[in-house]
């Protein structure tokens, strides 16, 4: 490295004469002074040193990041072999500091604080061949993330105005949400979130979150109280037309509203004339008295989001109450609605009811919103076990219906398990019965494929039996049955597991008896249609079991006379029945003895494939007359 440098490119550096100089220098012949201007002593003992600078191909470039989130990559590339590097960085451009670690051609700066912004970065660059030389200085710039400016101020107001809540940030590309009670709201994106004609479902806290791409911030919470003003639709319970008694009795009349703490003036009178009474509550009580009689009622309902009059109302006379029909029992069905019920003489005028509750018919306590002559709920388990009763109001005095209860269903027990089936044909129906005894009971029979260690709901099977499909492999399957009623839905009985233990071939006359409907244990015997034919007469000459169809009706059979004096009949077996059963052909002249003869076969076949042909003949003899006839008989 040379020793000095005093400008220029020529450096000075002590040298023998003729030697090479120190460092990336070289000696300059002719150059008689060094680059102060001295004069070089002779012999020469300053050389003059040529400056060689290395030489930087390409230069780190400002660079802009989002702070913490993005990293910045600073590259510098030389023309030199083995180049060393460092790294430096400055604040103010004047002191430059070493970073530690960081000397290769690229320096990635990850993490980066806005703090950061402006800092400066070069690249020390030095090698065996040239001299030390610094890279072009680049500028970082770091974009923040949001700084909030002002957080939204909550507010209380009565309903049906408009309002607004507001933040503001400072930040690049910045994007709002908004959130009401921790749930962000569809749509509210904006720094502002109107509220027009704000209702009470808008009561509760909001918040927004400012985001940019280095990161987020989240205002306070703002809350947002929303007070029910007082508007018509407020009004839950109007006034009705009530009539008042003489004597000791009196009129009751009851408004109300879902608005924030209302206040109540209550007037009677009519046309411009109104008198207020000293009562403030929601509900008025007056005498029967003779100034209120014929006169109109009204109440007028405010707060401070607003004030609504309702229609005034009548008062009249009326006689005392009378029951004219009692509540019933109700006998309890899960999930369906009991009613009960309490009807007043017409002549009473307007009734006022409230159904009470007790659980031992002693102690009674109103129902909530029961007051009217009906009381219906869901019943859903035995909480609903106890009395209920009405009260009934019309200002003739108070009177108390009969107590009615809801009965519970006698509970459910198996009295009769299902039984495991020894053997079934395939292509019949196999049956499990289970029985119970109890009141309402509901079945649900289940199908398990792994030896009743998971069970699966057969779709349909919801009665005491239940009907599978013989099949090959439904030796596999185990079933039971779940039998509850609303007593006990939540822990329903369990029958014994069945199952079935063989399945065995079908007789080709069983297959033909339950393709026919017949079902696999038909009679061959039987002649359901009173038609002389047997099931088994059926089956072999391919007649229709469900109808009562003649032999005539098969065009296979044929009966003829020939010259020599024989009469043939001609007859079909179905191909099936081949095996299963024997036909006989007997013949007669009198209809009352008969004689087997020989039937013999054709060699032909339907046209379908269905059937063979047999052929039967007999003299007809000096009678002038024979009669033949087939007889089927199993094998």
């Amino acid at each position: 490295m040379p020793l000095g440098n005093y400008g220029g490119n020529v450096q000075t550096c002590p040298v023998g004469t003729g030697s090479s100089a120190i460092g990336a220098g070289k000696v300059v012949e002719g150059v008689t002074t060094d680059a102060r201007g001295f004069i070089r002593s002779v012999p020469y003992t300053i050389g003059a040193c040529q400056y060689c600078p290395t030489e930087i191909t390409s230069q780190p470039l400002d660079t802009t990041i989002w702070a913490n989130t993005q990293d910045g990559v600073l590259t510098v590339s030389v023309s030199i072999d083995n180049p060393t590097y460092q790294w430096q960085y400055s604040e103010d451009g004047s002191t430059w500091y070493d970073i530690e670690g960081e000397t290769s051609s690229t320096l990635t700066l990850s993490n980066v604080p806005s703090s950061q912004s402006g800092y400066k970065y070069r690249c020390a660059v030095d090698s065996d061949n040239g001299d030390l030389t610094y890279s072009s200085v680049a500028i970082l710039t770091v974009k923040p993330s949001p700084t909030l400016d002002n957080n939204p101020t909550g507010f209380e107001v009565w309903s049906n105005v408009d309002r607004t809540l507001s933040v503001s940030a400072t930040g690049e590309e910045l994007t709002y949400q908004w959130y009401f009670n921790g749930e962000a709201i569809e749509g509210a994106t904006e720094s502002t979130l109107s509220f027009d004609n704000i209702q009470f479902d808008k009561t509760g806290s909001y918040y927004c979150v400012i985001t940019n791409p280095a990161g987020s911030v989240q205002s306070s919470t703002a809350n947002v109280v929303v007070r029910q003003s007082v508007t018509e639709d407020s009004i839950t319970k109007k006034l009705e037309k009530v009539t008042t008694i003489s004597g000791t009795g009196y009129a009751r009349f009851i408004v109300e509203t879902t608005a924030y703490n209302p206040t109540y003036k209550w007037y009677y009178g009519s046309g411009d004339t109104w008198t207020e009474f000293e009562e403030t509550s929601n509900i008025l009580f007056i005498p029967a008295e003779s100034k209120y009689n014929r006169k109109n009622i009204k109440c007028e309902i405010s707060n401070g989001g607003g004030s609504v009059s309702t229609q005034a109302v009548l008062v009249y006379s009326s006689t005392a109450i009378q029951i004219t029909s009692q509540p019933q029992d109700v006998s309890f069905k899960l999930n369906e609605n009991a009613s009960f019920n309490v009807t007043v003489s017409t002549s009473t005028g307007n009734a006022y009811y409230q159904w009470q509750y007790s659980a031992d018919s002693n102690e009674w306590q109103n129902i909530e919103n029961a007051t009217e002559s009906t009381y219906s709920f869901k019943m859903m388990d035995s909480k609903n076990r106890g009395y209920y009763r009405c009260e009934i109001d019309n200002g003739g005095g108070i009177l108390y219906s009969e107590n009615a209860k809801i009965i519970f269903p006698e509970d459910v027990a198996i009295t009769t398990q299902p039984t495991a089936i020894t053997s079934a044909i395939i292509g019949a129906k196999a049956t499990f019965t289970v029985v119970v005894s109890g009141d309402y009971p509901k079945y649900q029979w289940q199908v398990s494929y792994d030896y009743g260690d998971t069970w699966e709901n057969i779709a349909g099977a919801t009665n005491g039996t239940l009907g599978v499909d013989v099949v090959e492999n439904i030796v596999d399957n185990s079933y039971r049955c779940l039998v509850w009623n609303d007593n006990n839905v939540d822990a329903p009985l369990e029958s014994e597991m069945v199952w079935i233990e063989n399945v065995i071939e079908p007789t080709a006359f069983q297959e033909w008896s339950m393709a026919n409907g017949l079902g696999v244990d038909a009679s061959p015997s039987a002649t359901p249609h009173n038609d002389g034919i047997t099931n088994l007469e059926k089956f072999t000459f391919g007649l229709d079991a469900s109808k009562a169809t003649s032999y005539g009706a098969n065009a296979n059979f044929k009966h003829s006379t020939d010259a020599s004096g024989n009469a043939s009949l001609q007859f079909p077996v179905s191909v099936d029945a081949e095996g299963v059963v024997n036909v006989k052909a007997l013949k007669s002249v009198d209809l009352i003895n008969w004689t087997e003869i020989i039937a013999t076969a054709t060699g032909e076949t339907s046209s379908d494939g269905k059937f063979k042909i047999y052929k039967a003949t007999a003299p007809i003899g000096e009678e002038g007359k024979v009669f033949l006839k087939l007889k089927v008989e199993e094998k």
